[in-house]
């Protein structure tokens, strides 16, 4: 398994994976450097195990139809991968909406982070290196 192969594997919208050195940057340095709007104020911190959840949830399906990209336990796959093997060591995670309850839910709020109708990820920061998780569907 390796990252090229997860992009590749949602086939709808744009997922990127990007890294990053973290020399004590502000976290609004990271985002603008990962092409996303510089909204500090906007992020939820997450723990390990809800970063997961969320990657899973956004490999799984599409944000703006909610349809079936990948079948879910291919997408936790992914997402354990993703969270616990590849992220930076010791991270904080942040995202900008519960996207685990997304797909269950007829109301939803989101902060975005993009130009795209629709986008979410994970943002992992560690203490010497940062990993950005990142998807923008469009309706």
């Amino acid at each position: 398994m390796n990252i090229v192969d997860i992009i590749e594997k949602r086939d709808c919208g744009e997922l990127r994976v990007n890294f990053s050195p973290n020399w004590n940057y502000p976290i609004t340095t990271l985002l603008s450097g990962f092409g996303l709007f510089p909204n500090e104020q906007n992020l939820i911190e997450v723990e390990i195990d809800m970063a997961r959840e969320i990657v899973e949830a956004i490999l799984w399906r599409d944000l703006a139809h909610s349809g079936e990209i990948m079948p879910r336990e291919e997408a936790k796959k992914y997402s354990e991968y993703l969270i616990y093997s590849v992220a930076p060591a010791e991270s904080t995670f942040y995202t900008n909406a519960e996207w685990h309850k997304y797909h269950g839910t007829s109301s939803f709020g989101l902060s975005p982070f993009t130009g795209s109708t629709f986008d979410g990820g994970i943002l992992c920061v560690g203490k010497n290196s940062a990993m950005c998780i990142w998807v923008e569907d469009e309706d």
